[in-house]
This record gives C-alpha cells, sequence and structure tokens, in this order.
C-alpha cells in the first residue's frame, strides 16, 4: 500500500465497511491470520518469500 501510494497510484483494498474513524469509512485492506509454529514456519515465512531462511537462524 506505501508503495502504491508514493508512486501515485490508488492502493489495492478489500474492505470498505468496516472501519468507520468518527468521520469517514476508512478503506483497508484485512489480511487472513496465520497462525505459525514449528509445522508450518517454512511454508508460511519462506517459502512464501517473507523471509530467508538464513534470517530465522
Amino acid at each position: 500500500m506505501v508503495d502504491a501510494i508514493f508512486n501515485g497510484s490508488e492502493p489495492e483494498v478489500n474492505d470498505t465497511e468496516t472501519y468507520e474513524n468518527g468521520k469517514k469509512i476508512v478503506p483497508s485492506y484485512l489480511c487472513d491470520p496465520v497462525a505459525v509454529d514449528k509445522t508450518n514456519y517454512k511454508e508460511a515465512l519462506i517459502d512464501s518469500g517473507y523471509y530467508k531462511e538464513t534470517e530465522l537462524q
């Protein structure tokens, strides 16, 4: 979202109803939470490209 705003384009949003700040509804991008533990950390953190394996050691 920051890159889109910085580059002058519209950020992707997937929620335009939930967040009311008292003056307007704030468009948002809601992420699905993922619980990460030793059984799925590789898929969730490394295979997704979020981290490199060396960064977690």
